[in-house]
């Protein structure tokens, strides 16, 4: 009796597993090269369409750690015809001096989100022309493993069933510009990739993140505020809650507290008579003593807002959106809820830090382009305030970091005021341009912030001193301390 043929089916991979067998990465684990296949498909979401190999062998070489993949031809370039040896060893060459660089060196030592990667990639081959590929109907899943296991037998089999002829062309219009490829990747933004892991990677998911990230990667301006980022986030990560008493456990006694265990309970309590007692623990008005551990109390939600008009570019912005993030990051790491939001004419959407993550691609990419009208933006916040009221008693707080020139009707900050706490940071323009003296800020709703800080323009030009002037602004009781007006003397500034 013969033995029942194998399907076909079990002897190929599905579609596109079959472009590895052209490939020179080789993961040793399958969950990488399921990974892989979701960014081909985001990279397709965003209209550029490469083989799944370039895509696969590209990804891993740039942002894999070393220790997780094999260099080396899936299969032996001896099977294949003349034609296509050149390529495919070319192929493998670029790939190699790709994983051996040292780009790819500093980003296999941070864990970078899958967004990150295309947009990583889509940097790598948006620019370049490709023939048309043949369609294919693909079957393997994103985010599936299975198909990865035990790839290797069934790759020879795949270019029997299909050549690829295709994938082999657009393979060969890549290393035609191999100088091109390598020059975009010795030039990756590495410090705005970095501040993504310091920052606590990014809020936004999905294409919006891939757009924002593509102009961030690409900007000169989104460098510099990632440089000064970093510059300030180190000092911003010693952040710690403040202790105050709790009913978990800890060293000594705190306080009294409602909640708590039996073993904590304040003796005194049972002197009271049954009934009394039992209606005491349903009334929830026992006593226990507290340990001292982190507070309990419900985190304050602080809206953290950007002037991104005309008058906000340059170092002025950097600045600005700079010490947003730092701020945010700040915040977060005390337990509070953030979110961040641009205006300019108008006030736009917030983005709210989701999970400890704050929207860096967006605050990095966001460019204003509707003039300047700050009373109009400000009254619409304050409206926003007013109408979150209803579902969110607590009291908000306002971090603006605007222009010195934010000239509002007192009346419109006395609203704001009464719906929020306010803070600001005013950037001023060139020496002499305010008042005819350097240093000077003439606003007249100045007594109804809680706290403001001045930073001159000489201050932000200058890396060092900047990064001083975010320090001393973000160590200093302009967040949850008494209302009064600062001006810290590295900042330069003075208060009217």
């Amino acid at each position: 009796m013969a033995a029942p043929r194998t399907p076909a089916s079990a002897l190929t991979p599905p579609e596109p597993l079959g472009s590895l067998a052209l490939g020179a990465v080789r993961p040793l684990a399958p969950e990488l090269g399921a990974r892989a296949l979701g960014w081909s498909r985001a990279l397709e979401r965003i209209g550029i369409r490469v083989p799944f190999v370039v895509v696969h062998d590209l990804g891993l070489a740039l942002v894999g750690a070393r220790s997780r993949f094999v260099l080396g031809a899936r299969i032996e370039l001896d099977r294949l015809p003349r034609g296509r040896r050149s390529v495919l060893a070319g192929w493998r060459e670029l790939v190699r001096s790709i994983a051996h660089s040292e780009t790819a060196t500093q980003l296999g030592r941070q864990p970078l989100a899958d967004e990150v990667v295309v947009a990583l990639l889509a940097q790598l081959l948006g620019a370049v022309a490709l023939p048309a590929l043949t369609p294919r109907r693909p079957a393997a899943r994103p985010g599936d493993p299975a198909p990865f296991a035990d790839l290797e037998p069934r790759l020879a089999r795949a270019l029997e069933d299909d050549p690829r002829d295709d994938e082999v062309e657009a393979m060969g219009a890549l290393l035609a510009r191999r100088p091109w490829i390598w020059t975009l990747v010795d030039a990756l933004d590495l410090d705005t990739l970095r501040l993504f892991g310091v920052a606590g990677g990014d809020a936004a998911r999905g294409a919006s993140l891939e757009v924002d990230l593509l102009h961030a990667l690409g900007s000169p301006e989104a460098n510099d505020v990632a440089r000064f980022s970093l510059d300030v986030l180190p000092s911003v990560l010693e952040t710690k809650g403040a202790p105050g008493a709790s009913a978990a456990a800890g060293n000594g006694y705190a306080g009294i507290g409602r909640r708590g265990t039996l073993d904590t309970l304040v003796l005194t309590e049972l002197a009271w008579d049954p009934d009394e007692l039992a209606r005491r623990v349903l009334d929830d008005e026992v006593l226990y003593y507290a340990h001292e551990h982190a507070r309990d109390d419900a985190a304050r939600v602080h809206h953290l807002v950007i002037d991104a008009s005309a008058s906000m570019r340059g170092a002025r912005a950097v600045f600005a959106r700079g010490m947003a993030l730092a701020r945010g990051k700040q915040l977060l790491l005390r337990g509070d809820q953030v979110s961040l939001r641009f205006f300019d004419a108008r006030l736009y959407e917030a983005h709210a830090a989701l999970g400890g993550r704050l929207p860096v691609a967006h605050v990095l990419a966001f460019r204003g382009a509707r003039g300047r009208h700050p009373a109009r933006a400000l009254g619409e916040l304050a409206a926003v305030l007013d109408a979150s009221r209803a579902r969110d008693p607590r009291r908000p707080v306002v971090h603006l970091f605007t222009h010195a020139a934010l000239h509002v009707p007192r009346a419109t900050v006395e609203r704001l005021r009464a719906r929020a706490e306010v803070h600001g940071v005013f950037l001023l323009p060139s020496r002499g341009r305010v008042g005819g003296r350097p240093g000077a800020l003439q606003l007249d709703y100045l007594d109804l912030l809680a706290s403001h800080h001045v930073v001159d323009e000489a201050v932000v030009v200058e890396r060092a001193a900047r990064a001083d002037a975010a320090r001393e602004i973000l160590a200093g009781a302009g967040v949850t301390g008494p209302a009064r007006r600062e001006a810290p003397a590295a900042t330069g500034g003075r208060v009217a």
